[in-house]
């Protein structure tokens, strides 16, 4: 289909990011309608933070697709090496996918206790989660075609800090500090 042909009047696209990737590969501007999904999750609902609860076991959440290009390697083997450099970590993933390789990874690295995979879990029982740890991870690898999820807005919201990748989606939108 090619997206330029007059009868197709307007694409649409979730953000401002995703849609001017549209336009990269050459949707005409003029056609290109963003959207968002209306907020369900506020910063008012979570008492704000000071610090993780304690910085020498940082309970650490991924919520998303388990799947190698969202990072899902990387969470194990992150964690592994936290916990290699003294850091009493946890890991708790929330999602379907390759839940098993990353088992398996997780033990091959030593750290299956350390590692809970909860699978697909309500919204609310994410966003207590998210909430509940220390740090919200965001792995994406540039290859996995990200628009901007929603577990950083709701991270944020939770009130808990994030760890984000520099996947080219999120970059105009998610800034150190």
């Amino acid at each position: 289909h090619n997206l330029k042909h007059p009868k197709i009047r307007w694409v649409t696209n979730h953000n401002l990011n995703a849609s001017e990737d549209i336009a990269r590969i050459g949707v005409p501007r003029s056609k290109i309608v963003p959207f968002d999904w209306p907020a369900v999750v506020s910063p008012e609902d979570f008492e704000p933070k000071t610090s993780a609860r304690d910085p020498r076991a940082p309970r650490l959440l991924y919520v998303g697709q388990v799947r190698e290009d969202k990072g899902g390697g990387d969470l194990i083997d992150r964690t592994a090496q936290l916990i290699e450099a003294g850091r009493d970590s946890r890991l708790t993933v929330i999602g379907a996918g390759d839940v098993e390789a990353l088992r398996s990874r997780a033990s091959e690295r030593g750290i299956a206790e350390k590692v809970s995979f909860l699978g697909k879990l309500a919204h609310q029982n994410v966003m207590t989660a998210m909430n509940d740890h220390d740090v919200v991870l965001i792995p994406s690898w540039h290859e996995y075609p990200e628009g901007l999820p929603n577990t950083i807005y709701e991270g944020l919201c939770s009130r808990t800090p994030l760890v984000v990748s520099d996947h080219p989606m999120f970059g105009t939108r998610v800034k150190d500090e």
